[in-house]
């Protein structure tokens, strides 16, 4: 399941918490590609599907790729205009310029600019906007592993958006409903959780202003077939492993919950 979660030894069982009622968002009088605001920023989140964005024929494409898409791919991004794209299943082989060149060959910038783009394992942000990674990398214990994802501040232009910037993690997490997925998805869940908990408290591990807004987005993997708990802590902050993890965390700014914002498209 394609999600983003805003601001506005095998662990135990977790403790039921009740999932936020979800609000569904109130539809305007615009068709599904128009922007309320000029200033509005459109995030594009998908799952490629392990390298179907390339051709044929390229030397690097993943061992599971399935199809060529990449013609269908670059039609889907000339009619969505993105400015900031989270995508999975990227060959961690590839270099993210392999991805960015493919943005501005479909969606060239004004002035000489280029697309940004950052990649970890599978996982790539590609931004119209200038991206900043040292220090904003998700942060997770000595030893646990798999849980690494892309993630970045957006350094959004100051004559639009005065010192507001964007934070983003574009993730992927664990798949298949065996209980070694399922505890997989419970620790990236916690490690975003604890980053939700860090980012907005002076000290520890990364810093943001006061009120940035920041979005997780990507592939989380919800099933209706398992316990599906990384969710619950994705919104409410109910960290599992506090042993790594720390306690849990009012994720928001204003102490709530976080929230599922229904993408357009799912």
């Amino acid at each position: 399941r394609q999600m983003c979660i805003r601001d506005s030894g095998i662990p135990g069982i977790p403790t039921a918490v009740e999932i936020p009622t979800r609000t569904p968002i109130v539809l305007t009088e615009v068709t599904f590609i128009d922007k309320v605001s000029p200033a509005d920023i459109r995030l594009f989140s998908y799952n490629v599907n392990w390298d179907s964005i390339f051709p044929d024929g390229d030397t690097q494409n993943h061992k599971w790729r399935e199809a060529d898409r990449s013609e269908a791919f670059r039609r889907l991004i000339a009619a969505t205009s993105p400015d900031i794209a989270c995508l999975q299943e990227i060959n961690p082989r590839r270099d993210a310029s392999q991805v960015s060149a493919i943005f501005n060959e479909v969606l060239a910038l004004s002035g000489g600019a280029k697309w940004q783009a950052v990649r970890v394992y599978d996982t790539v942000i590609v931004s119209r906007f200038d991206l900043a990674t040292n220090g904003y990398e998700l942060y997770y214990p000595l030893f646990v592993v798999g849980v690494d994802q892309a993630a970045a501040l957006v350094d959004l232009p100051d004559d639009v958006y005065g010192q507001k910037d964007f934070y983003l993690v574009c993730n992927h997490f664990a798949s298949s409903g065996d209980l070694e997925s399922i505890n997989q998805r419970q620790t990236q869940a916690d490690a975003l959780a604890r980053q939700a908990g860090d980012l907005k408290t002076e000290g520890g591990y990364i810093d943001l202003a006061p009120n940035t807004p920041f979005v997780f987005a990507g592939d989380f993997n919800v099933y209706n077939t398992d316990p599906a708990h990384h969710l619950v802590t994705l919104l409410t902050g109910d960290i599992v492993d506090e042993e790594q993890f720390g306690e849990d965390v009012q994720s928001d700014w204003d102490n709530t919950f976080l929230a599922d914002v229904l993408p357009s498209i799912n």
